[in-house]
């Protein structure tokens, strides 16, 4: 019925739109309420079947294309106008389409003439010449890769390529067709990879990792450190990277992880090498001498204080070799110490290069093993310990109760002779020895897992080189499935790809595992592992979230008091100000907190320096903060008519903070204004004690501020962000809420963001090492930069 009482035309409208009339007369009604259904459908049969066909009709008919109808992960942006980005079973459809649309016709190709048409078949020329010498066995030499022109160039591989026939099969320097190589440099550093020639020029400045090409159409690059490393994926993935990490594997292509190998053949100073470079000082365990554990720790240069990051080293015994495997900012002062040490050896030792012949993968996730185990087909004739150890892994449904520092070695076939992720069948039954048995073994250190064939030939050039041996195309392997049945899914990789690829896998965290192969063997372990259901690559922003949801200080963004990171604090402050001063007049407030002095105390990045100033200005002065808040600033006083002010306000303190760097005078650059709290060093604990003298203003300059690294969570609702500022909550049992001002900073929070995993916000920062220990509570106030609003946290020492 109609709505009751007086209603305007808006309402009659809506509810006339809303009404569906019913047809009481039809003749399958057989009483008034009463309807036949088999009647009723035998006379509308004809308004159904239209009714079905024009909805197919609009399906087919809509504006939706078919990169729109592919699943988020295959999309692509440029899917829209580039047919080649599509999947191969829809390029006929989104051709007809592009054709039929207005705006969606490609564009015809200008025909090239002339001399164009002659660039472009010398061009081809030359990389037929290239392909050739591979076949051949050969690489191009430096003056392929020089300035030369192109007519040049063929004719020096023309030449090359005759030498090479004429020449033996075994004085060739390649064993295989796809130019896979060992570039290792001994005793020296070895030389860039230079790739194809026909991207030679783009490798310049910056070397591609194995899996360069398949990351350039999924991911955002950076180039850092001399290579280009995947950052992040093009798509958004932020809560699916998460509920990933919980769930499944997510993999990253970690090449850029440089490697060093040294090889002492005397015992004593194989050890001693070891005790100077890990956290052992006396005596070092049995399982990470002999290989079943890797070192998962800080990596230190000769000096107990000198830390320079951390690194995992896994360390053979029975094959005098040592792996040091560290971030790529760190590697040449690792590889200048080592160098030096196997120098001053009588032994006969050497130390190997080989950031560029040997790659890693990086898996996090509870099902990292048993995903990867799907594309890692062992070789049967290997050590029976690592295949039982390896079965037992890749059965587990979590990997996070096997210890740190599990380390397997074995060799694996071609992971591309098989057409999709094959399960590791399952170890036999036994009563005798379980699971936790196994676990029992490996914290022990009495489960050995490697094969030394499987390791010697992974730490040698020479058992590197021959994994390559015969190497297969991408072509050649589709050419020998196209001989079998298509239900096929192996085919007989005994004689059709007879090379042997060693692998070291070792977990170097909670469900983080490293694979060590190859460098040219990356690339087809990850082409077949991105097959495998359970796994999602990642890239530099997902490690920086998955430690952050952890806990754990991301190298170098966490670590301002080693040389890497307080360098990118640095250059993280130069950015931001330099974006700060271009923005507008009008849309710039200066009356904000932590910008109305920028030059005081910097709200561009964490300015540890002004704090470690005013710290020891303050304790040079010999008065509290409210002694020098009651005295009101006068004129400038120097001491004993020298360059050196008298502290007598907080003004004075605050003024000479800003002159502080010029009153050095050395030749050496100023030193990190902050390091690690170490209770050993007799200025940290006197420090603490507050016990401590600061001499004069070159003394301020030149001391360094003792912190301690910390992760916080907020009590109540609220947000952190990078760079936020730490207060002193007080030394009393109830945290007391601090001053706005810069004598109460205790530190700041150098990772600040929503935590997914604990459902609120986190951080991880440092504070002062006094404020630490002198406090009863474990309470701080953190304010965000620019803002007024403090939250009360709660923290713990990492």
């Amino acid at each position: 019925m109609p709505p009751k009482g007086n209603i305007n035309a808006k309402k009659a409208k809506l509810y006339n739109s809303r009404t569906i009339r019913t047809q009481l007369s039809d003749p399958s009604f057989t009483e008034k309420e009463k309807l036949n259904i088999a009647d009723f459908l035998r006379a509308r049969e004809f308004e159904i079947s239209s009714f079905e066909r024009s909805q197919l009709n609009t399906k087919y008919a809509s504006s939706t294309r078919v990169f729109q109808n592919l699943p988020r992960t295959m999309r692509r942006r440029t899917a829209s106008h580039n047919v080649k980005r599509i999947p191969s079973r829809l390029r006929s459809r989104a051709l007809r389409e592009m054709q039929n649309s207005t705006n969606g016709v490609p564009p015809k190709k200008k025909r090239s003439r002339g001399r164009q048409i002659y660039e472009l078949q010398v061009r081809r020329k030359l990389l037929k010449c290239s392909s050739l010498l591979k076949k051949v066995g050969g690489l191009p030499n430096d003056k392929v890769y020089g300035n030369s022109n192109i007519r040049s160039k063929i004719q020096e591989l023309t030449k090359q390529i005759k030498e090479l026939e004429s020449s033996d099969k075994e004085r060739k320097p390649l064993n295989n067709e796809v130019g896979s190589y060992d570039n290792t440099g001994i005793n020296a550093y070895a030389s860039r990879p230079r790739g194809n020639i026909k991207y030679y020029k783009r490798q310049k400045e910056n070397v591609w990792l194995p899996t360069h090409i398949w990351h350039a159409k999924r991911f955002h690059l950076i180039k850092q450190h001399g290579y280009q490393i995947p950052q992040s994926p093009t798509q958004k993935c932020f809560k699916s990277m998460n509920r990933q990490n919980k769930k499944g594997a997510v993999i990253f292509d970690t090449s850029y992880y440089d490697t060093i190998i040294v090889e002492i053949k005397g015992e004593e100073e194989y050890k001693s090498l070891l005790l100077n470079i890990t956290k052992y000082k006396k005596r070092l365990p049995d399982s990470f001498l002999n290989g079943t554990k890797t070192y998962n720790n800080w990596i230190y240069l000769g000096d107990e204080t000198n830390k320079v990051g951390k690194a995992m080293i896994y360390s053979n015994l029975s094959i005098n070799k040592i792996l040091v495997r560290v971030y790529p900012s760190l590697f040449l002062s690792v590889f200048e110490y080592l160098k030096s040490k196997v120098q001053n050896y009588f032994s006969e030792s050497n130390i190997y290069d080989c950031r560029y012949s040997l790659g890693s993968i990086d898996l996090c996730g509870p099902q990292a093993i048993p995903a990867i185990s799907k594309v890692l087909h062992i070789v049967k004739d290997q050590n029976p310990a690592s295949l039982k150890v390896w079965k037992f892994l890749a059965s587990s449904n979590d990997s996070g109760i096997v210890p740190v520092g599990t380390t397997i070695a074995f060799e694996i076939w071609d992971p591309r002779l098989w057409k999709k992720p094959t399960r590791v069948p399952p170890p036999q039954m036994n009563t005798e020895f379980t699971i936790n048995d196994l676990v029992v073994s490996l914290n022990e250190g009495n489960c050995d897992g490697i094969n030394k064939t499987s390791i010697e030939h992974l730490l040698s050039s020479e058992g590197r080189t021959a994994s390559y041996k015969d190497q297969l195309s991408i072509k050649a392997i589709s050419k020998e499935f196209n001989k079998v049945s298509p239900l096929t899914n192996s085919i007989q990789h005994k004689e059709v790809a007879p090379s042997r690829i060693p692998v070291l896998v070792s977990k170097i965290g909670q469900n983080k595992w490293t694979i060590i192969v190859p460098w040219y063997w990356v690339l087809p372990i990850w082409i077949s592992a991105v097959h495998v259901r359970q796994v999602l690559p990642g890239g530099l922003k997902q490690l920086h979230q998955f430690n952050f949801e952890s806990l754990n200080p991301t190298f170098p963004h966490d670590f301002p008091f080693l040389a890497d990171g307080w360098f990118a604090n640095e250059a993280l402050g130069k950015l931001n100000e330099a974006k700060y001063s271009k923005l507008k007049k009008s849309s710039v407030n200066t009356a904000r907190p932590d910008f109305e002095d920028p030059d005081l105390f910097s709200p561009f990045n964490c300015d540890w320096t002004a704090i470690r100033n005013f710290v020891f200005l303050r304790k040079l002065s010999k008065k509290s903060v409210e002694d020098l808040a009651k005295n009101e600033p006068t004129y400038v006083r120097h001491i004993e008519e020298t360059v050196h002010r008298e502290l007598n306000s907080l003004h004075d303190i605050k003024q000479q903070s800003k002159e502080i760097s010029n009153i050095y005078t050395g030749t050496t650059p100023l030193p990190i204004p902050i390091a690690l709290y170490n209770k050993n060093i007799e200025f940290h604990a006197a420090f603490v004690a507050g016990s401590y003298e600061i001499e004069n203003l070159v003394a301020v300059a030149n001391k360094q501020l003792p912190v301690i690294q910390i992760a916080i969570e907020l009590v109540n609702k609220g947000t952190i962000s990078d760079g936020a500022r730490l207060y002193f909550a007080g030394t009393g049992a109830e945290p007391i809420p601090p001053k706005l001002d810069h004598f109460y900073t205790a530190g700041f929070a150098t990772s600040g963001a929503y935590n997914l995993s604990e459902g609120h916000a986190t951080a991880i920062g440092l504070i002062r090492a006094d404020v630490k220990l002198q406090s009863n509570h474990n309470f701080l106030f953190i304010r965000n930069i620019g803002k007024t609003t403090f939250h009360l946290a709660k923290f713990h020492e990492i």
